[in-house]
């Protein structure tokens, strides 16, 4: 029944307020972060934002799926490290491990839950995964997990492995539920066998929830003992899509398991296509309204669709689903601002803590939305809700079963007003009356008195305090009471008591600290059982020296240029050294280095030369190639509708290839669209035969259609004479590796190194347009900004002669291409005569071979370069 007062202000009938009920505990609220946004540091405000200013204590953190672009090795359970450690220290992987240790250095470890989204590796069947190929897909996984955990000693132990696996595009499809299961029971396995036995999963991230497979999810005791949340998607109001889903947990044999909203908001088509939504405020007071019902309906955390606006890889385009929106998404560095949503969602996560529980409410709030919640350690009572109707309305509320708290803080927004802190609430005989705005989400805040009786600082150390291992850290604290005394202080390193003191001055040295970053609080008890925790600082112990990273790894500059090394020491953790120790520069040759690791080219081409950089007896190793660029000597093609990578037709004049523009994009078909599985390629042809030690390729745009990047079969080719074009051989290979069809190859530079070819022609092919049905759109024409060759300077091969059985003896070069010619003679007498050996040399193992038989007679051989 409502009450209408000539005032315009409705009545809502009481509600009571049981803190002897107890529903879920929260475990967090936050959102969906996409590492493909980070560039530097200039993300660094949008997540202080997020946990500093909206309390967000989650983020599910997304990477795109599919990075194994080609199988490691042929044996899912041998993980091959060379393979791995180069591809995880790409450019790309390093977004995510900066966003994931920025995230650390926040104090966010357990908040962490790695995603993976889009379509898999198109060997493991792309967007729907292969029959058979469950642990190959488990492998992939756990490598990620494995150099995050051990190479680049991030905090973070839970993962989410899959999105949306019941459809197509937003995750790796899985058809069946069986094998669903199996690939969640190989990666628990993987996890196991690998060191990660502490890693528990968030699953099945559904876009259309089925309790039918979480059902067949609790049938599976391994799956089981490694999950620790069931994840949710939802997009729909009202609770729709968690509703039923807590009874059906704590009916099972598992109730202590808890699920998570891991994707929530107010759907947004829009959004989704690359365009900014209205985010008007019955938008994102929908944000905030979506979460509530879910709460209502038993979750234990809520991670809305998205922190910040960005461009998705597997979309192709960007997202402007954030609570914070890009203010100029062309800008660089880029800057945030908050939606009105971030706010409304800061109502919630600001008050409502994890570990708080969702407490009961009886009677009936009117028109209002209404949950309440108490947290015990806090002592923090916390009432959050809307009133959806145009007129205020007058709340009434009795507590029952909680601490006699003697007011409330109340703050509301509205469409007008952001986190308004707008009253102070008086209880009186476990009861309170507030007037709540018209039109508005609000919260009502108070502590147990006493909970607050009790006060506890740290004094040191002080936020940021930098150690070296191993360290002893003196921690000391303040500590008052108003009822009783203080009886003790306990002091809690990333939640985990180390030590206590009983008496003032309250106090510990924390001996032999290993290197890590570590969260120190610390917490104080009175004599009449209540406590109070301080706020945390950040303290880093930093190990001794363990290793030395020089940048750039790998340059090639040219003849009497110079080029700036730097070098930077850091522990076993990665964590950097300070104050850094000196460091003595030296190169093996093609020029000079000074003190300060500035190296200086001779005048002839050479290399790769190491540049070392050394303190004691550790050192980091860099390459320097002297060369110059030498396809500006040749003339640029594009090549096209080839329906073999051997073809040398059609192609056509492309300046454009060739003349140092990074900025212009040339086609590699002129016009239009190219036919189904046709190889594309740009690429020079000089009119003498060069000597070729590294290739670039660099990648052009990407266009609102999805055209610009090769969809399979990168590679890279020399031609001998300018007219026909050969693979180049195993020993040639390409970093970054080329991700197919991905908005992560536009605008990217992709350098094959590994041998020397003397050539006429070098191009790089690749094949367009090998799907029309695929999800994301398959590309149906390339498009390039460059293509460099640098010139190599050739030592001569070491010849070897080796028995092969029997009579024969194998003759044997360290040279991958035709550019010498094998002769024999019978004597070293300065008038021998040499002959050529018209055997064939073949090609093994990155040499050239040729097996002859022993004639009985002395025999010599030579090469001679052609």
């Amino acid at each position: 029944m409502l009450l209408v007062l000539l005032s315009g202000e409705v009545l809502g009938q009481a509600v009571t307020i049981d803190g002897g009920q107890t529903n879920q505990i929260i475990e967090g609220f936050g959102v969906n972060a996409n590492y493909f946004a980070w560039n530097n540091n200039e993300l660094k405000p949008a997540l202080d934002a997020l946990i500093d200013q909206a309390g967000m204590t989650v983020f599910r953190v997304v990477f795109n799926n599919g990075w194994e672009a080609a199988n490691d090795n042929g044996d899912p359970d041998v993980m091959n490290w060379d393979y791995y450690n180069a591809l995880y220290s790409t450019p790309e992987f390093e977004k995510l491990w900066s966003l994931l240790g920025y995230l650390n250095q926040k104090g966010i470890t357990n908040g962490i839950v790695l995603n993976f989204q889009g379509p898999g590796p198109d060997w493991m069947g792309g967007s729907t995964l292969s029959a058979g190929y469950e642990d190959e897909w488990a492998e992939m996984v756990t490598s990620l997990l494995v150099y995050a955990r051990n190479t680049r000693h991030l905090q973070f132990s839970l993962v989410a492995p899959h999105n949306e696996p019941d459809i197509t595009g937003e995750g790796i499809n899985i058809p069946t539920t069986d094998q669903y299961l199996t690939t969640l029971h190989r990666l628990a396995e993987t996890l196991d066998t690998n060191g990660l036995s502490d890693f528990r999963l968030v699953a099945p991230d559904l876009a259309s929830n089925d309790t039918g497979l979480l059902g067949a999810m609790l049938d599976d005791s391994l799956v089981m003992a490694k999950l620790a949340h069931f994840g949710l998607h939802s997009y729909s109001g009202g609770g729709s899509g968690s509703d039923g889903v807590y009874d059906f947990i704590q009916g099972s044999d598992y109730p202590d398991r808890s699920f998570w909203m891991t994707e929530f908001n107010v759907w947004c088509s829009v959004c989704e296509a690359g365009i900014s939504g209205t985010n008007d405020w019955d938008y994102c007071l929908g944000t905030a309204d979506y979460l509530l019902g879910h709460l209502a309906n038993g979750a234990s955390a809520g991670m809305v669709w998205e922190g910040y606006d960005s461009y998705y890889p597997h979309h192709m385009n960007w997202s402007f689903w954030g609570v914070l929106g890009v203010d100029d998404k062309d800008a660089v560095p880029k800057t945030y601002t908050p939606r009105k949503n971030f706010y409304t969602l800061a109502q919630i996560a600001k008050f409502v803590r994890p570990g708080a529980r969702r407490i009961g409410l009886s009677g009936s709030a009117g028109d209002l939305e209404l949950l309440a919640f108490y947290h015990d350690g806090l002592g923090q009572l916390t009432l959050t809700g809307i009133n959806p109707d145009y007129s205020p309305a007058t709340l009434s509320g009795s507590l029952t079963s909680l601490p006699p708290i003697a007011r409330l803080d109340f703050y509301y927004t509205d469409p007008d007003t952001n986190l308004c802190h707008s009253a102070v609430v008086p209880i009186t005989d476990a009861a309170f009356t507030v007037s709540v705005p018209p039109n508005c989400i609000f919260t009502l805040t108070g502590f147990d008195p006493a909970r607050l009786a009790v006060s506890v600082q740290l004094t040191n150390p002080v936020e940021g305090t930098r150690l070296s291992a191993p360290a002893d850290l003196p921690i000391q604290a303040t500590a008052s009471t108003s009822t009783g005394t203080i009886s003790k202080v306990e002091f809690l390193s990333n939640g985990a008591k180390i030590g206590e003191s009983d008496a003032a001055p309250y106090s510990m040295t924390w001996s032999n600290v290993a290197p890590g970053t570590y969260l120190l609080s610390a917490r104080a008890t009175n004599s009449e059982g209540n406590f109070g925790v301080s706020a945390g600082v950040h303290a880093v112990v930093v190990g001794p020296l363990a290793q030395i990273r020089v940048t750039p790894a790998d340059v090639v500059t040219a003849p009497q240029s110079a080029q700036q090394f730097s070098a930077s020491a850091t522990d076993a953790l990665g964590s950097v050294l300070d104050p850094q120790p000196p460091f003595l520069w030296t190169v093996n040759g093609g020029g000079t280095i000074d003190s300060n690791g500035l190296f200086v080219a001779g005048a002839s081409l050479g290399g790769p030369f190491a540049v070392v950089a050394s303190s004691g007896a550790l050192s980091g190793i860099a390459s320097v190639t002297i060369s110059t660029n030498i396809a500006p000597n040749g003339a640029g093609y594009t090549w096209y509708n080839m329906a073999s990578s051997a073809q040398d037709a059609p192609r056509v004049a492309a300046p454009g290839i060739n003349d140092g523009d990074l900025t212009t994009d040339v086609r590699l078909l002129p016009s239009g669209e190219d036919n189904p599985n046709a190889y594309e390629a740009a690429g020079v042809i000089w009119p003498t035969t060069q000597t070729v030690s590294r290739v670039i390729y660099f990648n052009g745009s990407l266009n609102p259609v999805f055209d610009g990047v090769f969809a399979a079969g990168f590679k890279l080719q020399f031609s001998p004479a300018g007219a026909t074009w050969n693979d180049a051989g195993p020993e040639w290979t390409v970093a970054p590796p080329y991700v197919y069809n991905s908005a992560g190859s536009a605008f990217a530079s992709f350098t094959f190194t590994g041998g020397l070819a003397a050539v006429r022609g070098v191009r790089c092919a690749g094949m367009v347009r090998t799907s029309e049905a695929a999800f994301p759109p398959n590309s149906w024409v390339a498009f390039a900004t460059e293509v460099q060759a640098f010139a190599g300077v050739e030592s001569p091969p070491v010849l070897r002669a080796a028995p092969s059985g029997g009579d024969a003896v194998v003759i044997s070069w360290s040279h991958t291409l035709a550019a010498y010619t094998l002769e024999s003679s019978v004597s070293l007498a300065p008038s021998a005569e040499w002959s050529p050996v018209t055997n064939t040399p073949q090609p093994s193992g990155g040499e050239q071979q040729v097996t002859l038989g022993t004639s009985g007679a002395q025999q010599f051989f030579r090469l001679r370069r052609l």
